[in-house]
């Protein structure tokens, strides 16, 4: 008997389709509310590193993390590298003190967030300011401690 042969798709096609997939279903309407999608995903390399409010109830660990992007420039024969730094505030307790702990300048990681607004009021200028920043709900470290180099 001969079996018949089924096509086998490749793992990239099983993971678009499944991210498709799940994107429509968060999309869906649940209970009279239209769903919305706000997440961000950055890996790069930690530049610097700053824990505001230790003397308060609720610091926040604050980092700028680099991301590096290369094109060809019309007519040239080498890649020119771009930089984007981003920055990443971390409120959750034990996801702050293990960053604080374990990342350093150069550490590379990849942090999944929330892209969020805020405002304040410069007190020197009295000029109110606006500002961006990752909400970052996971951290993974991709090099250990100290290992800068890929």
């Amino acid at each position: 008997m001969m079996q018949a042969c089924r096509s086998v798709q490749p793992p990239l096609m099983m993971l678009r389709r499944c991210f498709h997939s799940s994107l429509r279903r968060a999309a869906e309407d649940r209970g009279g509310r239209e769903r919305c999608l706000n997440r961000v995903t950055l890996l790069g390399r930690v530049g610097n590193m700053e824990l505001r409010g230790k003397d308060s109830n609720h610091p926040v660990l604050q980092i700028s993390l680099a991301t590096n992007d290369y094109y060809l420039p019309n007519n040239a024969t080498e890649y020119v590298q771009t930089t984007e730094w981003h920055r990443i505030k971390i409120f959750k307790p034990n996801l702050r003190d293990n960053v604080y702990i374990y990342a350093s300048a150069g550490s590379r990681l990849l942090v999944e967030g929330k892209l969020k607004y805020s405002s304040y009021t410069d007190p020197e200028t009295q000029i109110e300011k606006r500002e961006s920043f990752i909400n970052a709900d996971s951290v993974i470290f991709l090099s250990s401690r100290g290992e800068s180099d890929e």
